[in-house]
């Protein structure tokens, strides 16, 4: 996980102004009623097998926008998935595209 704010990215402590919440779905709006429990913090590694190019599109805070969303997998919650927008990776992985969201 990338988080392009300079003051995020030094930090050593997880401070809850810095978490992202993933999506439960990369097709409806990204807002509090479509996250998981799951928080993550810059330089948090997921592992992720397939993207969507075609979800919700997502910009950072500098404009950069995306609708390409990486399928997670987390162990801590009960959909043991979720969706990262790719606007907040520093690499570009090459992933297959999901066969379903």
């Amino acid at each position: 996980m990338f988080n392009i704010d300079g003051d995020c990215k030094t930090q050593t402590e997880r401070l809850p102004a810095c978490r992202l919440g993933l999506a439960r779905n990369p097709y409806v709006t990204y807002d509090l009623n479509n996250v998981v429990s799951h928080r993550v913090w810059h330089g948090d590694v997921l592992m992720a097998d397939c993207m969507v190019v075609d979800g919700i599109r997502i910009e950072d805070e500098h404009g950069v926008g995306t609708p390409n969303w990486f399928r997670v997998h987390l162990t801590d919650i009960p959909e043991a998935t979720a969706w990262l927008p790719a606007v907040r990776t520093h690499d570009d992985p090459g992933l297959p595209v999901c066969a379903a969201a």
